[in-house]
């Protein structure tokens, strides 16, 4: 596959494939993770970082609640679920950038990405 110049440098190489090799399969079935280098070119990775910093807060009435469950809630008042301020392991700020950020759908949906996976 060729690649295309963009007329927006934060987009180049996204429509190229990603070889991922044997070693990094078998790196992501062993520890849990694998080692991607050049995934990004600098100038995408630059601009996602400039756009993440960039949101403001989101006010939690906007997000709802977190799907984790409060632990030993008293039986009279039913299911509980922990609040967005309280689940440590929530990052509600940053929850569906690809909905919201169309340059963050343009790099979730490349196919670059794509191919990785």
């Amino acid at each position: 596959m060729t690649q295309q110049v963009s007329t927006r440098p934060e987009l180049d190489g996204l429509d190229v494939e990603y070889p991922v090799t044997q070693e990094q399969i078998d790196n992501l079935h062993h520890a849990g993770w694998a080692s991607l280098p050049g995934l990004l070119q600098t100038s995408t990775v630059e601009k996602l970082r400039e756009l993440i910093v960039s949101q403001p807060v989101r006010p939690l009435d906007a997000l709802g609640k977190s799907f984790r469950k409060v632990g030993g809630a008293a039986p009279d008042t039913g299911v509980q679920f922990l609040d967005h301020e309280s689940d440590p392991r929530h990052n509600y700020n940053h929850e569906g950038m690809a909905w919201r950020i169309p340059f963050f759908q343009e790099v979730a949906a490349s196919t670059r990405l794509g191919s990785a996976a």
